[in-house]
């Protein structure tokens, strides 16, 4: 399960992050100012709400990411700050995100170009009898040599048939052969901006 990761903003613009202890220094990176509630696997996340309800007291209508949140994480709202209600803001969170300005525009194309090249560098390296999990480690190898911070997600290297597969898993038993069709659907990550690269 993926762990909860969760950032309130206040009406008076203070910032609140409950988040894994392995995610704060991460956090920390991404140059907000934020009062952090972190919390460990062993203990679970359930206290960090409650430490956040806590501190933030008495909320009434809370803003959320519909399309984002999920349902434990809802639960937990609902079970740690009484009478509160969760409103649907993913609209309006969307059409902020789409504006961006320049420094932002300025990490995005860095996360592209950290993709590109790392993608050049594992289309050199390839060879036939390699699998696709073997060109899958060495591009995210890349990736973090190039200057990602992470992975946009899980990539896909899928080659021949499997390549017709748009969301398959790579594997070691399917070994690339000559003149086969590969597809890598991946991406870098760079100050929280995440390039998302397809290309076959």
């Amino acid at each position: 399960m993926e762990r909860p990761t969760i950032l309130i903003i206040t009406r008076k613009k203070e910032l609140v992050a409950i988040l894994p202890s392995l995610e704060v220094d991460s956090f920390n990176k991404l140059g907000f100012s934020a009062k952090i509630i972190s919390w460990h696997d062993k203990n679970g996340y359930e206290n960090a709400f409650n430490e956040a309800s806590n501190l933030l007291g008495n909320i009434s209508r809370l803003g959320v990411e519909g399309q984002r949140i999920r349902f434990f994480e809802t639960q937990a709202f609902i079970e740690n700050f009484s009478n509160i209600t969760l409103v649907n803001y993913h609209k309006e969170i969307s059409s902020i995100r789409q504006n961006k300005d320049e420094e932002e525009v300025s990490y995005l194309k860095k996360a592209i170009e950290i993709s590109e090249t790392s993608l050049e560098n594992t289309l050199k390296y390839m060879k036939a009898g390699m699998s696709e999990l073997e060109v899958k480690q060495f591009l995210i190898q890349q990736l973090y040599q190039n200057g990602a911070e992470g992975i946009s997600f899980d990539p896909i290297v899928l080659a021949a048939a499997n390549s017709a597969l748009p969301h398959g898993h790579s594997t070691e038993n399917n070994k690339l052969q000559k003149g086969d069709t590969i597809l890598f659907d991946f991406g870098g990550s760079y100050k929280g901006f995440n390039a998302d690269i397809t290309r076959t």
